[in-house]
């Protein structure tokens, strides 16, 4: 058995073991290797990491996979779903589109008053406007209110149609009222309680969108109430005669403002570019009262 030789690593011999190193490179030197204790550690290490066979797949392999098959999240564009301030804009946009329909009904009334009472038989007239009215109405809203008839340009004639012909049944009402009882100051009456009403509508609308202007959290009816009081109490002093008449339109914002919050809470499926069709389903609303 050869002899096991151990280099000299002392500095007097640094010189020594190099130039054997170089000269004697035929003899066969062995060194006895020396395991630290990190390395230790780390063989160990090694030694106790899972194996992870052909079959399987890595962890992070298989989140990256989960990433990518991942699919997008799609964004709701229904009222009911976005956040307040959203909801708040939709709602007054179709309380703009309310007074919008106060000021063409008003105009259009006028038109009728001054064209169609210099028509011989005028009672005809009427009657056929408040046949007409009577029929068109809900055949309008039915068609308005439905999913596929929500486009921009559909809806835009369904509510133009709805304003001539809402017109049409005051005004065939004013017709036969004057038909029937031949009487210039009832009939003067009638006109006047439809110049009032659009009056009333056009102020209560005025107050609803000051009102959710300043509103931040949620529709709370109570503080539009307490402003139609006001203005009542206000035009009372000065006009007492129609006094009494204004405490009779106090339901109307009740009832727009109770509609206004079935659509923020999504009973219509509305979508936030529907603001049309929402002013039209608005209308349908109040007719029925809008029941939860």
């Amino acid at each position: 058995m050869q002899q096991v030789k151990y280099p000299d690593l002392s500095t007097s011999n640094q010189e020594t073991l190099s130039q054997q190193l170089f000269e004697n490179t035929n003899q066969n030197v062995k060194f006895i290797p020396v395991v630290t204790q990190h390395q230790d550690q780390f063989s160990q290490s090694i030694s106790v990491q899972p194996q992870v066979s052909l079959n399987q797949i890595a962890p992070y392999q298989e989140f990256a996979n989960y990433q990518a098959t991942q699919q997008p999240i799609s964004t709701s564009n229904l009222i009911k779903d976005q956040e307040f301030k959203k909801q708040k804009k939709f709602l007054m946009q179709i309380l703009g589109i309310f007074i919008l329909w106060t000021i063409v009904a008003l105009l259009i009334y006028i038109f009728f008053c001054y064209t169609l009472f210099r028509i011989k038989k005028l009672e005809i007239v009427f009657f056929a406007f408040l046949f007409i009215s009577v029929i068109l109405i809900p055949i309008l809203i039915k068609i308005g209110i439905g999913e596929n008839f929500r486009n921009t340009s559909t809806s835009i004639c369904i509510l133009f149609g709805l304003i001539l012909n809402h017109t049409m049944l005051y005004f065939g009402i004013l017709g036969v009222i004057m038909y029937i009882i031949h009487d210039y100051w009832g009939s003067l009456a009638v006109f006047i309680i439809f110049q009032l009403n659009v009056g009333v509508n056009f102020i209560s609308n005025f107050i609803m969108l000051i009102y959710l202007c300043f509103e931040q959290n949620s529709i709370k009816m109570i503080y539009v109430l307490v402003a139609q009081l006001l203005v009542i109490g206000i035009c009372g002093i000065f006009l007492q005669q129609i006094t009494l008449f204004l405490v009779f339109t106090l339901p109307y914002p009740f009832c727009v403002l109770n509609v206004l919050k079935q659509i923020q809470n999504g009973r219509f499926k509305l979508q936030n570019d529907q603001v049309i069709s929402a002013s039209i389903t608005a209308f349908y609303g109040m007719i029925i009262c809008c029941q939860d």
